[in-house]
């Protein structure tokens, strides 16, 4: 069979008839989500290019380390270069000691490190298109270490209280106030 290019008339004929609804982003996709991000998750299970597609996602975003690369404004601090530059190598140092911290100590389930919670996060975001995190308070410190630390959620926890529909203030389990904004999860 012969295969012809489409004329510029033919394909015009075919878009008259292509009448998409015009909805907002949370009309389109809410009401899929679960189904979205099921293919989503068995397609990553299941399928040896995606897995490898999304661990080169990974490694390019993330890489080995998650590091902090501290650059402070040493004109607009009123600093000199050289003791910006040292108070930076200082930061990176302390900085890498409580991300990387063989404890986990960054972790609120005291299970991954920085770069292991990061490597997660984009991982989620690659197939989900979001990620949920708390930010958690320890109560006692040991060691003086920092008492903040990070709890990731899996973003399909997220739901409107007892299955409740959603509202003008509250949509996918996020209470939103009179401008849209983000008051609550």
């Amino acid at each position: 069979m012969e295969s012809r290019p489409l004329s510029t008339q033919s394909v015009q004929n075919n878009m008259d008839f292509w009448q998409p609804a015009l909805l907002s982003i949370d009309r389109e996709h809410l009401p899929e989500m679960p189904l979205l991000n099921s293919r989503a998750r068995d397609i990553k299970r299941t399928h040896g290019y995606a897995n490898g597609a999304e661990q080169i996602y990974v490694d390019n975003i993330v890489g080995h380390q998650f590091r902090l690369s501290a650059k402070p404004n040493y004109k607009v601090l009123g600093l000199d270069a050289e003791i910006a530059c040292n108070w930076a190598k200082d930061v990176e140092a302390r900085f890498t000691d409580w991300a990387e911290d063989p404890d986990c100590w960054i972790d609120a389930e005291e299970k991954r490190t920085l770069t292991m919670m990061a490597r997660e996060s984009v991982r989620h975001y690659a197939s989900q298109g979001e990620i949920l995190a708390s930010a958690e308070w320890r109560r006692k410190s040991i060691n003086n270490r920092p008492q903040t630390c990070i709890k990731l959620i899996d973003s399909e926890r997220l739901t409107n209280p007892f299955e409740q529909a959603d509202t003008q203030y509250l949509r996918a389990g996020i209470e939103l106030g009179n401008r849209g904004q983000a008051i609550a999860y």
